[in-house]
């Protein structure tokens, strides 16, 4: 099973990372062919041209040739009217022009390549399988070829023809002479907007700074100075030679004549849908665009990451341990009790306290209701039926999460996510539990998923049933989204949020009034006790204030540190998400501060934030290369190249450690749910039988896994002084029964021990190597039906019960031994 485990991990690691190189979408290629009617525009020299239909201003990509059927790829500048004819200003196969049919595609891998008729390929851009996600002109005419990133793999101005442009930039290793051909003057009247000599780059000499037709400042490496006529750069040795740069905050820096290409940023929407506006003059091979299906071709599809996500949902529900007593006695407990009228009953659903609501536990009961149906008495399959509707809700939220991220961020970003969602331990072991948390966890990815497609009163409404359905102090979590869809659709956000509070609110109220038999309130009560009565969690344990930092680690290890520097990486990460991604992301702050301020902590208490831990160091990992980046260079560093390789690498990294994490802790600490699913076999023992719990009773399972034929299960004296769960008792009213050995206090009731352990026909016990007697030692009065071994935590090394490494895992940790004993017949 082992090997079978890591296996699967590696050859999902490998399937994803396989998927994380971006290519071009389906909407985005294209092919031209070189054929049908010329331009009819005033053209330089007397040309002919055909439009591609890639046009930005007055600039535009075009077939031109002064010869017959000898035809060069190039850009025009230029309105075609008798007194601003359309000027070359760049040509891309000056030296080995093609033929009529010639062809222009620029495919999947991101290439773009210029072939003749039979194929011969004569001119490309050698970005096959580089990280190009699409094409565009800027402004200046610069024909760029983008990564997801917004940087340019490949641009029109690294390879110059014989015209400088605004904007552009001389490298002494340039592969062509460049003699400007184009009079400044004739720019001048062909960019004339508002008659400003300003567009006169000889107006305040060779450097100054124009505005208003007046000359300004003299930008220095100081800043900017005031103008004088005197306004040049300064002379610099030969190997300083360079040009002075300006950067977005106004100052200068002069830049390496060895790198003096401009960089340029990923263009605006606005720029794509302006270049793609004009029909294409004669293209074949596009696919029809349909409502919609440029956001979807841009990323994931639905398909992949539900399968995936499900895939991993359903190993976490048929393996996932029980990680909390409170999962199994305020949850499966209550649940077992309206399927089967046994159970067991907190002090929170006495009806004198009624802290816990019942409309959470109906929810769940959609499944389990159909699953008692089809299975009738096979309970521990209700059981993993129910955890199976928690793994298909999780995948279907996270699957909402993850290609909102692709359509708006990126399919890097996405694969990323969606392999931490699959893999981490955390989100493994948290998409299955019952807990409140788990399904305020659910919500926060599906209303998280919501904003970013802009379904602000959606996304909205899912806040409101992750509050009130699931975890009333989720509500911190869920404050970003909720304020964020507010400001951006008011009046929408606001009539879906009241709306579906009311609604809750009022559903919560009846169904309370059904089970509890009095008119209450579950949220309010759960609020009042902790907030405003005083609520004592501290009865129930308390931590340090590293508590999370540490659980933080040990479920995502690295992927968290990862995490938590989300923020201070923020101003290089801005530069290719929107202010979008901070809103989902903050929440986890927001949470982990609150959280940590809590005297009682609880690993249970992160999980809302788990898919956001997920988005951050996914959003982290795929900015690694950007640290290393030189602003103002558009070639990439060996640093940037080496980072882009080591990304998938970390994403490994964090994904082998934390599946060891999970392969361990499900092999150390099953046996209790696996034990009691071997009492079944032992019916021989007829009705009747009593099962008795010592010291083990925080990890008992549920009813779920106790045959019919034992009729009892009943807590022994171990040395526990607590309050423990009672059968829910039908004759003081089932659900609706306020029982007098209830506290909220967490004291000790009389009533809740077996006082005659001789009435047990069965008894469950961890024996560990301790220096003290355990009943079962007792061989003349119990003998050993099952055992199974339990990782014992105190004696093992930190480092080898918290990570399965073969081989080392089982030689290094030590076992104790989980055990079920039936009493002896006399």
């Amino acid at each position: 099973m082992a090997l079978a485990s890591h296996f699967l991990t590696l050859l999902s690691l490998f399937l994803l990372i396989s998927l994380v190189r971006p290519q071009i979408p389906p909407l985005d290629q294209f092919r031209f062919l070189n054929n049908g009617d010329f331009g009819e525009s005033a053209v330089e020299y007397g040309a002919s041209y055909r439009e591609l239909g890639v046009v930005r201003n007055h600039f535009r990509l075009c077939f031109f040739n002064t010869t017959p059927n000898a035809f060069t790829l190039a850009i025009g500048m230029g309105i075609g009217s008798s007194d601003s004819i359309i000027r070359w200003v760049w040509q891309a196969n000056t030296r080995n022009p093609v033929q009529e049919e010639a062809s222009l595609s620029f495919g999947q891998e991101g290439n773009l390549v210029f072939a003749q008729p039979d194929g011969r390929v004569v001119w490309q851009t050698k970005t096959a399988n580089k990280d190009v996600i699409g094409l565009t002109m800027n402004e200046n005419s610069n024909l760029v070829l983008f990564d997801d990133g917004g940087w340019p793999v490949w641009q029109s101005f690294d390879f110059p023809s014989d015209t400088l442009l605004v904007g552009q930039s001389l490298s002494l290793e340039g592969h062509n002479k460049l003699v400007t051909f184009l009079a400044w003057e004739v720019a001048f009247k062909l960019f004339d907007r508002d008659n400003s000599e300003c567009w006169l780059p000889s107006k305040c000499e060779e450097f100054g700074l124009c505005e208003d037709n007046q000359c300004v400042a003299c930008p220095s490496e100081m800043g900017l100075l005031g103008w004088s006529k005197a306004c040049r750069p300064k002379k610099l040795r030969r190997e300083e030679r360079g040009f002075l740069v300006q950067s977005h905050d106004g100052h200068f820096r002069t830049q390496s004549s060895m790198d003096l290409t401009t960089r340029q940023r990923r263009p605006l929407l606005s720029d794509s849908s302006s270049s793609s506006a004009t029909k294409p003059y004669s293209k074949t091979d596009k696919p029809g665009r349909s409502n919609g299906g440029d956001a979807e071709d841009r990323g994931l599809r639905w398909f992949l990451p539900f399968m995936a996500l499900c895939y991993l949902r359903y190993m976490s529900a048929t393996s996932n341990i029980i990680h909390d007593c409170d999962e199994v006695f305020n949850y499966w407990e209550p649940l077992h009790y309206l399927l089967y009228k046994s159970g067991f009953q907190t002090w929170e659903y006495s009806s004198n306290f009624a802290l816990r609501s019942y409309l959470y536990i109906l929810f769940h009961e959609l499944a389990g209701r159909p699953a008692v149906w089809w299975f009738g008495d096979d309970k521990v399959k209700v059981f993993y039926a129910v955890r199976l509707f928690l793994g298909l809700v999780s995948a279907v939220s996270d699957t909402v999460l993850v290609v909102a991220l692709s359509r708006k961020y990126g399919k890097r970003l996405a694969t990323y996510a969606v392999a931490m969602l699959c893999l981490t331990s955390g989100c493994f072991f948290a998409s299955t539990s019952f807990l409140p948390s788990s399904f305020s966890m659910y919500a926060i990815s599906l209303s998280s998923g919501l904003l970013l497609f802009e379904k602000y009163a959606m996304a909205v409404a899912v806040s409101v049933f992750g509050v009130i359905l699931g975890w009333p102090f989720s509500i911190l979590a869920f404050l970003p989204v909720v304020i964020y869809s507010l400001v951006k659709r008011f009046k929408q956000a606001f009539i879906s949020g009241a709306l579906t509070s009311i609604f809750l609110l009022g559903l919560s109220v009846l169904v309370d009034y059904y089970y509890y038999k009095r008119w209450t309130s579950s949220v309010l009560n759960l609020l009042i006790y902790n907030v405003l009565g005083g609520g004592e969690s501290h009865l129930y344990g308390t931590e340090g204030a590293l508590f999370y930092i540490r659980n933080g680690f040990n479920n995502f290890n690295f992927g968290f540190i990862l995490a938590i520097l989300f923020v201070a990486l923020y101003p290089v990460i801005r530069r290719k998400y929107d202010h979008g991604l901070l809103v989902v992301i903050s929440p986890m702050y927001i949470w982990l501060a609150f959280m940590s301020l809590q005297p009682h902590k609880e690993e249970r208490f992160l999980y809302p934030i788990y898919p956001l831990i997920c988005v951050s160091a996914s959003a982290v990992i795929e900015n690694i290369p950007e640290l290393f980046r030189e602003k103002y260079s558009s070639r990439e560093s060996l640093l940037v190249t080496i980072t882009k390789y080591l990304r998938p690498v970390i994403l490994g990294i964090i994904l082998c450690a934390s599946h060891s994490r999970t392969f361990s802790l499900i092999n150390g600490y099953s046996a209790p749910l696996e034990v009691y699913k071997l009492l079944e076999h032992h019916d021989d023992a007829g009705p009747g039988s009593v099962l008795c719990v010592g010291s083990e009773w925080h990890r008992y399972p549920s009813s779920f896994f106790v045959p019919d034929f034992i009729s009892e299960v009943r807590w022994i004296d171990d040395g526990f002084r607590g309050l423990l769960p009672f059968p829910f008792n039908s004759t003081l009213g089932g659900t609706a029964a306020s029982p007098p050995y209830f506290n909220n206090k967490n004291q000790a009731s009389k009533e809740q021990f077996l006082k005659n352990i001789e009435t047990c026909t069965f008894l469950i016990e961890l024996q560990l190597s301790r220096p003290y007697p355990y009943r079962g030692s007792d061989l003349s009065t119990w003998e050993a039906i099952a055992v199974l071994p339990y990782l014992d935590r105190e004696l093992s090394p930190a480092k080898y019960r918290s990570f399965f490494i073969p081989y080392k895992w089982q030689e290094k940790n030590v076992f104790g031994k989980y055990v079920i004993l039936r009493r002896v017949p006399k």
